[in-house]
Protein backbone atom coordinates (compact mmCIF):
# COMPACT_ATOMS: atom_id res chain seq x y z
CA UNK A 1 0.00 0.00 0.00
CA UNK A 2 1.03 3.16 -0.80
CA UNK A 3 0.44 6.04 2.00
CA UNK A 4 1.22 9.86 1.55
CA UNK A 5 4.55 11.27 3.77
CA UNK A 6 3.74 12.41 7.09
CA UNK A 7 5.34 15.92 6.15
CA UNK A 8 3.72 15.95 2.55
CA UNK A 9 0.01 15.41 3.96
CA UNK A 10 1.01 17.76 6.53
CA UNK A 11 1.78 20.53 4.13
CA UNK A 12 -1.20 19.20 2.01
CA UNK A 13 -2.95 19.48 4.75
CA UNK A 14 -1.59 23.01 5.60
CA UNK A 15 -3.29 24.21 1.96
CA UNK A 16 -6.53 22.57 2.45
CA UNK A 17 -5.93 19.54 1.04
CA UNK A 18 -7.01 16.12 3.49
CA UNK A 19 -5.24 13.40 1.77
CA UNK A 20 -5.54 10.91 4.95
CA UNK A 21 -7.95 8.82 3.47
CA UNK A 22 -5.50 8.52 -0.51
CA UNK A 23 -5.57 5.35 -1.46
CA UNK A 24 -3.43 4.06 -4.15
CA UNK A 25 -4.73 2.85 -6.87
CA UNK A 26 -3.94 0.44 -10.30
CA UNK A 27 -4.89 2.27 -13.55
CA UNK A 28 -6.83 -0.48 -15.43
CA UNK A 29 -8.46 -0.16 -18.52
CA UNK A 30 -11.69 -0.04 -16.45
CA UNK A 31 -10.98 3.43 -15.28
CA UNK A 32 -9.29 4.82 -18.29
CA UNK A 33 -13.05 4.48 -20.04
CA UNK A 34 -14.23 6.11 -16.92
CA UNK A 35 -12.05 9.18 -17.53
CA UNK A 36 -12.70 12.41 -19.58
CA UNK A 37 -8.87 13.34 -19.54
CA UNK A 38 -6.21 11.26 -18.27
CA UNK A 39 -2.80 13.60 -17.34
CA UNK A 40 0.46 11.75 -17.13
CA UNK A 41 2.95 13.87 -13.74
CA UNK A 42 6.15 11.92 -16.11
CA UNK A 43 7.33 10.31 -19.21
CA UNK A 44 7.72 6.75 -17.83
CA UNK A 45 3.80 7.28 -16.87
CA UNK A 46 3.09 8.11 -20.71
CA UNK A 47 5.30 5.20 -21.59
CA UNK A 48 3.63 2.72 -19.57
CA UNK A 49 -0.04 4.00 -20.17
CA UNK A 50 1.28 4.14 -23.94
CA UNK A 51 2.22 0.60 -23.55
CA UNK A 52 -0.30 -1.22 -21.76
CA UNK A 53 -3.59 0.60 -23.00
CA UNK A 54 -2.24 2.46 -26.31
CA UNK A 55 -3.43 5.56 -25.00
CA UNK A 56 -1.76 8.98 -25.49
CA UNK A 57 -1.54 11.39 -22.21
CA UNK A 58 0.06 14.84 -21.91
CA UNK A 59 2.46 15.55 -19.43
CA UNK A 60 0.90 17.90 -16.48
CA UNK A 61 3.29 20.72 -17.46
CA UNK A 62 2.36 20.26 -20.67
CA UNK A 63 -1.96 20.18 -20.07
CA UNK A 64 -0.69 23.36 -18.30
CA UNK A 65 0.16 25.36 -21.01
CA UNK A 66 4.39 24.56 -20.44
CA UNK A 67 7.11 22.72 -22.17
CA UNK A 68 6.10 19.27 -21.92
CA UNK A 69 8.40 17.87 -19.40
CA UNK A 70 8.13 15.99 -16.18
CA UNK A 71 7.40 16.85 -12.61
CA UNK A 72 11.09 15.38 -11.52
CA UNK A 73 10.59 13.12 -7.66
CA UNK A 74 12.46 13.40 -4.93
CA UNK A 75 14.88 11.16 -5.76
CA UNK A 76 15.96 12.50 -8.86
CA UNK A 77 17.03 15.81 -7.66
CA UNK A 78 18.17 14.78 -3.89
CA UNK A 79 20.85 12.43 -4.11
CA UNK A 80 21.18 12.59 -0.51
CA UNK A 81 17.51 12.25 -0.20
CA UNK A 82 17.41 9.73 2.26
CA UNK A 83 19.72 11.79 5.07
CA UNK A 84 19.09 15.60 3.33
CA UNK A 85 15.61 15.89 5.18
CA UNK A 86 15.60 19.74 4.68
CA UNK A 87 16.32 19.26 0.77
CA UNK A 88 13.24 17.42 0.57
CA UNK A 89 10.77 18.94 2.39
CA UNK A 90 11.76 21.89 0.45
CA UNK A 91 11.08 19.80 -2.47
CA UNK A 92 7.64 18.89 -1.57
CA UNK A 93 6.56 21.99 -0.85
CA UNK A 94 8.12 23.78 -4.13
CA UNK A 95 6.28 21.06 -6.05
CA UNK A 96 3.20 21.02 -4.53
CA UNK A 97 3.10 24.83 -4.61
CA UNK A 98 3.90 24.80 -8.54
CA UNK A 99 1.10 21.89 -8.85
CA UNK A 100 -1.38 24.33 -7.12
CA UNK A 101 -0.67 27.15 -9.19
CA UNK A 102 -0.99 25.61 -12.46
CA UNK A 103 -3.93 23.82 -12.13
CA UNK A 104 -6.07 27.13 -12.52
CA UNK A 105 -3.92 27.02 -16.26
CA UNK A 106 -5.15 23.24 -16.63
CA UNK A 107 -8.09 23.92 -15.76
CA UNK A 108 -8.76 26.57 -18.59
CA UNK A 109 -6.78 23.84 -21.04
CA UNK A 110 -9.73 21.35 -20.49
CA UNK A 111 -11.77 21.55 -23.53
CA UNK A 112 -8.49 21.58 -26.18
CA UNK A 113 -7.02 18.62 -24.42
CA UNK A 114 -9.93 16.56 -24.41
CA UNK A 115 -9.99 16.93 -28.44
CA UNK A 116 -6.49 16.14 -28.15
CA UNK A 117 -6.31 13.47 -26.09
CA UNK A 118 -9.74 11.61 -26.47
Amino acid sequence: PHIVRPYTAGYLRSKGFDVGSHQRRTLREELLRESNLVVSMSTDHQTIIRGRFGRETPLFLEACGEAAEWLPDIEDVIPDYRTNRAAVEAHVRSTVDRILNLVPRMAANLDELRQKYP
